[in-house]
């Protein structure tokens, strides 16, 4: 882990961040202190030459309730092509015998089975979700044909998702287990590149990491360097 560099006192460091969703700020620190502070662009930014993100989040149900519910679906794209996935799994509910599995994964789409609950929930969080990069366009069509918890299709155009997402339940109680499509995530929104150039002198030994923070409060950091 990390990275060790003789003394210079110009620094150049290049960041290059992909996330799986939006981005909301990118740090550089050193000493674990921000020197740069890095925005990506708006989230009005569209760019379908470049892949998009799409958030397929599940689970929920009755708030008093640690019922387990199952999940089997088939993720349909059509118009569009599918490049790569994004698990967004947790450990519980602990079960003997259910098991989250991604099967059947063409550019096409995918078969998810899944299961949820407010039991065990990881900060108390009852959902698990699944993240699909796709090349795509305004037309392309996304299909969700749900078999469990209950039977449903749900279509939806991209075109719609770049303007925002749509909250679905599986039955007409409000309390029912429901799915987030969400917003769709453009490139200019969940990548950035750029340089920042930093100078110190020998009294003493630096160290840098990045530190990314998506809009979903999910976060990562590079590992360390030190220059000294």
């Amino acid at each position: 882990m990390g990275q060790e560099l003789p003394f210079e006192r110009r620094r150049e460091i290049y960041v290059d961040v992909t996330g799986w969703d939006d981005i909301n700020r990118i740090e550089v620190l050193k000493n674990n202190e921000i020197i740069h502070r890095q925005f990506p662009k708006g989230s009005c930014a569209s760019n379908w030459k470049k892949p998009v993100i799409l958030r397929l989040e599940y689970g929920w149900g009755r708030f008093t309730s640690e019922d387990v519910y199952n999940w089997d679906m088939e993720i349909e794209v059509d118009g569009g092509k599918l490049i790569e996935y994004m698990p967004g799994f947790q450990s519980g509910p602990y079960e003997e015998i259910r098991r989250d599995r991604i099967s059947n994964v063409t550019p096409n789409g995918l078969c998810l089975e899944s299961f949820t609950s407010r039991r065990q929930g990881l900060r108390e969080v009852p959902t698990k979700n699944i993240a699909l990069k796709l090349q795509a366009n305004p037309d392309t069509v996304v299909n969700l044909k749900l078999q469990k918890p209950s039977k449903m299709v749900v279509r939806k155009k991209l075109s719609e998702l770049a303007k925002g997402n749509d909250v679905i339940s599986t039955t007409k109680a409000w309390s029912s287990p429901s799915f987030i499509i969400g917003r769709l995530a453009f490139a200019d929104n969940y990548k950035s590149r750029f340089l920042v150039i930093d100078t110190a002198d020998r009294q003493r030994e630096n160290w840098y990491y990045v530190r990314v923070v998506q809009e979903n409060g999910q976060l990562a950091f590079s590992s360390p360097i030190w220059v000294g």
